[in-house]
């Protein structure tokens, strides 16, 4: 009978441990849906600047040094830039971050 009864506490457990799995992946799979529509509405709200600063930052890497390499050392600069227009286009004060974004970048 002892036997039985942990049979029947490990089904009960492995059922609870389910449900709780199946719950967690719900509710991680709402969060997931949720940033995504919380990006598609900033991409649409910023997609002037976003394709703007696509391009300049195109133009500004592919441009190739007299060693024939790309310049991504203009990438860290260009972000910097593209979040300070955000911020100001949705009156936010990114200062007191503006020296950590790129701190390990800058050396």
């Amino acid at each position: 009978m002892s036997v039985e009864l942990n049979r029947n506490a490990y089904k009960l457990n492995a059922s609870a441990q389910k449900e709780n799995d199946e719950e967690h992946q719900r509710k991680l799979r709402e969060a997931q849906e949720r940033s995504w529509r919380e990006y598609q509405e900033w991409r649409a709200e910023h997609s002037a600047l976003v394709d703007k600063f696509l391009e300049i930052t195109e133009r500004k890497i592919s441009l190739l040094d007299d060693y024939g390499d790309e310049n991504w050392d203009a990438l860290p600069k260009e972000i910097e830039i593209l979040l300070l227009k955000v911020a100001k286009a949705d009156s936010h004060d990114i200062n007191p971050l503006r020296g950590l974004l790129f701190k390990e970048l800058r050396g």
